[in-house]
């Protein structure tokens, strides 16, 4: 199976990504950056429609229990209001009689307002300010309801409170309003509630209504998920299964266009794409085709040397490729008049190969457009509007379409390749033409290649011949100098007008030269054999005054050198003093630093020290503190024991009723003497505290003395220790002059030294040159005697 390549792939990746596809593009990829989005995206369509049914329900959830509350809210403010009316009637019907104290009226409006979901009572106010119940729905003097609620409406006799309590386990909206006599003081108080239970009926009979109309609507998302997954998740996922089978090399696959919403239209965008993608990739099979037979054509160009093969293989090898009835070649002479050379046929055509076709207007009206790269088309040559006279020339050919390109070398038109088919009329390709421009283009490189490879061909003919003159005139100029080999510089080549001529003249020109320099050398070797007998004596004398000059110079090196051992053994004890200061110098800088950091030890010590005096002097205070509460305690010990005492006579002056509270009153009184018993023994020990602590601060600041004097003593040590250090700088310095005079008398002897190492060497080598100069002029003189004997051999004049 064909795979499809990359460029066609990222083509149908580009359907889906393009944002002139789907114009919402950018906002999407714009909110893509966040993480849980990109995930959400990543999901299948299925996933994504199976999340909405989740969604709706947790709507519908959020809905639910916002409205719950609301309506419930609301209902608790409907009963509120509801009470508060009911408790105003009620305070209007009993507020003259409860402040006449009618218990019969009282009796009677309780019973009237006496309903199975409503709660009343009334509360009278007594000496001591608490309120009892004098009527209600429950038991007289019985508390019925949290005390909070009458506080309250005590506290605001002008407005009715209003609260929900559990009375006898049964939740009530209850309101308590104050009731006053004539003098604003409250006499009583009216509690009237109704039960929450009729609210709760309504609520959940609201629940159940919204839950069941929750049930259907979540039916009905369901069903729209389903239906939604088919027209949508499916007919995509058929969609990415043809193009995955695409992608994969099935080019065949298309997707089937069922509707015409987006997926149809993608659907149907992509079969576009995939027909396109079909008809290039045959193009490029095509084109593929063509380059190899080109690359054939070309390598077969390539292996010969022959025109007329070359024209033979691009004819037969284009006719092949085009399949074509007919491809020739038709070569100009140089009056623009020529024959085909080459030709392929199909069997059943006439052959024109060797035809001259004479055509007088070709130079004046087609051969410069041709030259200039004119290329001409005929799908009918009948429908192309030709001249009869082109018709007639065409005709015996059986011709029935024609493409013609030119052959050009040089810039200059050399031939034409022509295609011809002869079955029928045919329209010729873009591909076609380019591959009978690239033939003639081979074509005309192979021209250019033989007629490059001819004049080289020539030239290397030419230069053979030149070269062979050239050795025969050199021959015949070494016989005619020969003479010279055996000494005869009188002799002369013959110059003639060609190179050898000129190497001629040359030559006796470098043979003149070379007679005067013979005649010099002559001249030379004489005066040299002169001048080296007379100067032999004096090399000689100048040979023994450098040998003496040397043994001198050799003996003052040597007492240099011992001047320059006992400097140096000076300057060295010189250093050994001065690092010996330096490191005392040190040692006395260390003990500097030790005694800072020991004065800052003491000093942070005393710092310490005086803080934390100060804070055990605050652990004093504080201790005193303690006491003062520990005796307030006591008192308030005794008082109470004073209290339990006066409530036991009380209690035993109400008899038999008091007997429970004399039991209790023993029972604070002895808590009242632990007490007193307990904050004896916390003043004991702070006392014991407070005596320690003033201990610990006497102590402490003796130590804070103490630490004054060793940082006095401390600071007179440094002292001295800072007036050795400036006497061992002194000394370091007079050392180190000292030592740096040292050095530069080692160094000035060191350079005395070295100078006279190389006079020595100096006088040494004067003495060996000496040596070899006396032995040079020997051996001048015997070269000079032997160059006199070899020119005297030239024969010079």
């Amino acid at each position: 199976m064909t795979k499809i390549p990359p460029r066609f792939t990222n083509e149908v990746d580009s359907l889906f990504t393009n944002s002139s596809n789907y114009p919402n593009y950018s906002q999407v990829k714009k909110n893509y950056n966040s993480a849980w989005l990109k995930q959400f995206y990543n999901l299948s369509i299925s996933r994504k429609t199976s999340i909405i049914p989740w969604l709706s329900f947790a709507a519908l959830a959020l809905v639910l229990g916002t409205g719950t509350i609301i309506l419930r809210q609301s209902l608790q403010a409907q009963l509120f209001q509801q009470v508060q009316s009911g408790t105003q009637a009620i305070e209007k019907l009993v507020s003259g009689d409860l402040v006449n104290e009618k218990s019969q009226i009282l009796e009677d409006v309780v019973s009237a307002f006496n309903e199975q979901t409503n709660y009343i009572a009334i509360y009278l106010r007594q000496p001591t300010g608490k309120f009892v119940v004098a009527n209600s729905l429950a038991k007289t003097n019985q508390d019925l309801i949290a005390t909070s609620l009458l506080e309250q409406a005590s506290k605001q006799p002008k407005q009715i409170i209003t609260q929900i309590e559990k009375v006898n386990n049964k939740k009530y909206a209850l309101a308590a309003k104050a009731i006053t006599n004539s003098k604003d003081e409250i006499v009583g108080l009216i509690v009237y509630g109704s039960s929450t239970d009729t609210i709760n009926n309504i609520l959940w009979g609201s629940i159940l209504i919204v839950l069941i109309l929750t049930l259907g609507i979540m039916v009905l998302i369901l069903l729209f998920t389903r239906i939604l997954d088919r027209a949508i998740a499916i007919p995509l996922k058929q969609l990415q299964q043809v193009t995955q089978d695409f992608s994969e090399g099935n080019i065949k696959a298309r997707a089937t266009v069922g509707t015409t919403d987006e997926i149809g239209l993608l659907a149907s965008t992509f079969n576009i794409l995939a027909d396109s993608i079909e008809t290039n990739e045959e193009k490029l099979r095509e084109d593929a085709k063509r380059s190899r037979i080109l690359k054939e054509i070309a390598f077969r160009i390539g292996q010969v040397f022959q025109l007329e093969e070359i024209f033979q293989i691009a004819v037969a090898d284009s006719q092949v490729a085009l399949a074509a009835d007919r491809v020739v070649y038709y070569q100009f002479d140089d009056g623009w008049q020529g024959k085909v050379v080459a030709e392929a046929v199909v069997a059943g055509y006439p052959a024109i190969q060797g035809t001259e076709i004479n055509d007088p207007c070709f130079a004046e009206q087609s051969a410069e457009q041709y030259q200039n790269g004119r290329i001409q088309t005929i799908a009918n040559i009948y429908q192309a509007d030709l001249s009869d006279c082109y018709l007639q020339m065409l005709a015996p050919f059986a011709v029935q379409a024609v493409v013609t390109v030119p052959v050009v070398s040089s810039k200059k038109l050399i031939g034409l390749l022509i295609a011809h088919q002869c079955a029928e009329p045919r329209v010729w390709q873009e591909q076609d033409i380019d591959l009978l421009l690239q033939v003639a283009s081979q074509i005309s490189n192979a021209f250019e290649q033989i007629n490059l490879l001819q004049q080289q061909q020539i030239a290397q003919e030419r230069e053979r011949k030149a070269k062979e003159e050239l050795q025969q005139r050199a021959l015949e100029l070494l016989m005619e100098v020969d003479p010279v080999s055996r000494g005869d510089l009188t002799i002369r080549a013959q110059v003639k007008e060609d190179e050898i001529g000129t190497i001629a003249d040359s030559y006796n020109a470098t043979i003149e030269s070379l007679r005067k320099l013979v005649t010099k050398v002559k001249t030379a070797a004489q005066q040299v054999a002169t001048t080296t007998s007379t100067k032999e004596v004096f090399i000689q004398e100048l040979s023994a005054g450098a040998s003496a000059q040397t043994k001198e110079i050799n003996a003052a090196l040597k007492r240099i050198k011992t001047m320059t051992a006992s400097i140096q053994a000076v300057a060295a004890n010189a250093e050994a003093a001065e690092a010996a200061v330096k490191q005392a110098t040190a040692t006395v800088e260390t003990g500097d630093q030790i005694m800072n950091r020991t004065v800052d030890g003491f000093m942070a010590i005393r710092e310490t020290v005086a803080e934390t005096a100060k804070k055990v002097k605050r652990l004093g205070e504080s201790s005193q503190k303690i006491s003062k509460v520990v005796n307030l305690i006591g008192n308030f010990a005794d008082q109470t024991n004073l209290l339990a005492l006066n409530a036991s006579i009380e209690a035993a002056h109400a008899g038999e009723e008091g007997r429970g509270f004399a039991v209790v009153a023993e029972e604070v009184r002895s808590l009242a003497r632990q007490s007193a018993e307990a904050t004896a023994e916390i003043a004991t020990l702070v006392a014991a505290i407070q005596a320690e602590t003033n201990e610990v601060v006497a102590a402490m600041e003796a130590g804070t003395e103490q630490v004054v004097t060793g940082t006095k003593l401390i600071d007179e040590t440094r002292m001295s220790l800072n007036q050795i250090t400036t006497v061992s700088n002194q000394i370091n310095q007079l050392v180190n002059a000292i030592a740096q005079a040292t050095i530069e008398q080692s160094k000035d002897s060191e350079v005395v030294s070295q100078t006279m190492s190389q006079v020595a060497n100096v006088s040494e080598q004067t003495e060996i040159e000496a040596i070899q100069v006396s032995n040079l002029f020997k051996e001048l003189l015997t070269v000079a005697q032997e160059l006199q004997e070899s020119v005297s051999k030239f024969k010079v004049g």
